[in-house]
């Protein structure tokens, strides 16, 4: 964080736990959920629902004041919870309350066809835009700390719990061993192993998430996913950082996907159309590159710079991803969960 001390930082926003129980009238509270430091309850603070964010033991307390200076920072970015007040001598905080149902619940309990959940992942993509631009990253992206809300017909997603979260660049303070990760898969490779936290690790995160929630879509229609999805998760998950996406090519290339879906009525059509388009697109740059450019595509080096969106460069990834062909290992990998996938003709 900056230099400031967190007294400096929250100045009058400190309360003591005895404070805190009488102006969060805890004999009322209701427990949201509970995670590895701590537990969440939606209460009344100064006569507004509100959460608090309650934690195990002291030694939580650095946590839970880094997690209230990035708060502060983000100032609602990416639909994160707005500070209230945080107790000086036992490690909790109380945030705003974000309504609404996790983003698994929500896909769960209704019946949405591909191309609202495509637009659900990018308004999570949107979300993590805007935490990117305030200088931060989450680290600890799932569809269980992503908030859903209805109104009037109009869905809006906040993401919450930050309290992994670091500046651009910073390190989350854990250790774990090769054989954890597995336990928790979703997050990405460099964020697991004290690595720096960058935004290509929320798109890791964000590509496990549509690994999940495609995969049962898929499985409960009994039909092939995309190959141009299972490609572009491909790339999100990619073990090497510099080899991802950004958020921003992520965005576009599923915003084109769903142009495709638009114009079929079912499932199976919109999957062959969309793959069909994107082969047709790599076709074509694959025909007008070799007539300009006598490189051969395969000598081409990788770009590793973040553009910005509908530059050239970003197009050029968007179409390396519509043309390479996945590998024969990761059909194997993923037949299980998108059902039954042809495999690529090399």
């Amino acid at each position: 964080m900056t230099g400031e001390s967190c007294e400096e930082v929250f100045q009058d926003s400190f309360v003591t736990y005895d404070e805190l129980f009488d102006l969060c009238e805890l004999d009322n509270r209701r427990r949201l959920g509970s995670g590895v430091s701590g537990t969440a309850y939606k209460v009344i603070f100064k006569d507004k629902y509100a959460c608090l964010k309650l934690g195990k033991c002291l030694e939580d307390q650095k946590s839970f004041d880094d997690e209230a200076s990035i708060l502060t920072e983000l100032k609602g970015a990416g639909g994160a919870p707005l500070l209230y007040c945080v107790c000086n001598n036992f490690p909790a905080i109380v945030i705003s309350f974000r309504g609404g149902i996790t983003l698994y619940k929500y896909c769960k309990n209704n019946e949405l066809d591909l191309e609202t959940i495509l637009s659900l992942f990018i308004k999570v993509a949107r979300k993590l835009e805007e935490i990117h631009l305030r200088g931060f990253t989450h680290n600890d992206l799932k569809s269980d700390n992503i908030l859903v809300q209805e109104t009037d017909g109009c869905l809006e997603l906040n993401i919450i719990d930050f309290g992994l979260s670091t500046e651009v660049g910073g390190y989350v303070d854990w250790y774990h061993t090769p054989e954890e990760h597995e336990q928790y898969p979703h997050y990405a490779p460099e964020v697991f192993f004290t690595g720096p936290c960058t935004p290509k690790g929320d798109v890791y995160s964000l590509g496990y998430m549509m690994f999940n929630l495609l995969g049962s879509y898929f499985r409960k229609k009994k039909i092939p996913g995309p190959l141009c999805l299972i490609r572009l998760i491909d790339f999100m998950m990619d073990a090497e950082r510099t080899k991802r996406p950004s958020i921003l090519q992520v965005i576009e290339i599923l915003e084109k996907i769903i142009d495709h879906l638009g114009t079929n009525a079912t499932p199976q059509d919109a999957a062959a159309s969309a793959d069909a388009a994107s082969e047709a697109d790599a076709a074509s740059e694959a025909d007008a590159t070799s007539r300009t450019c006598a490189v051969p595509r395969d000598d081409v080096p990788p770009v590793t710079d973040v553009p910005q969106r509908g530059d050239a460069a970003g197009s050029s990834i968007i179409n390396k991803i519509k043309r390479v062909a996945l590998r024969h290992a990761l059909y194997t990998a993923l037949s299980c969960v998108f059902g039954c996938i042809q495999q690529p003709q090399y």
